[in-house]
């Protein structure tokens, strides 16, 4: 008889983890889409990606830069994703290398890079900035002269 009641609980259990595993996967989960944005060990300029030492900090915001804005000159401290929403960016980094991005482009910007961005386009850029940094170091600098 112990070994029914055994039998039994294996079974019941067993039909619930497939009644779990079936509403884990119903109908609704499918619909779920995943895009991939990115994913790089380099830089957009094609340099390692490097961390700084310290307790790890992330700090994310939306930039916006109505159209002939200009961004500072400026380096980044750690390590910088940039997603375009909308617009378009033109940079301009200190070997002279001009690029513009439009949206839906992602990358890593060039941290040890001194840049500065314009915006070229009729429209406001809208991006999405996110840095992987640590506490008490600051985003951006000036470049050293």
């Amino acid at each position: 008889m112990y070994i029914y009641t055994k039998k039994f609980r294996f079974i019941f259990l067993f039909s619930i983890f497939l009644f779990s595993f079936g509403f884990l996967y119903s109908e609704e989960h499918l619909k779920t889409k995943i895009s991939p944005v990115l994913k790089s060990a380099t830089t957009i300029l094609g340099n390692e990606i490097y961390y700084p030492d310290g307790n790890a900090e992330i700090v994310s915001f939306i930039v916006e830069v109505p159209p002939g804005g200009v961004t500072p000159n400026h380096v980044h401290s750690y390590p910088v994703y940039i997603y375009i929403m909308e617009g378009e960016m033109t940079y301009t980094w200190e070997d002279g290398t001009v690029t513009t991005y439009k949206p839906g482009k992602a990358y890593i910007e060039d941290s040890k890079n001194a840049h500065y961005g314009k915006n070229l386009g009729d429209i406001t850029l809208k991006a999405l900035i996110v840095g992987i940094g640590a506490e008490g170091i600051k985003f951006t600098t000036s470049p050293k002269n």
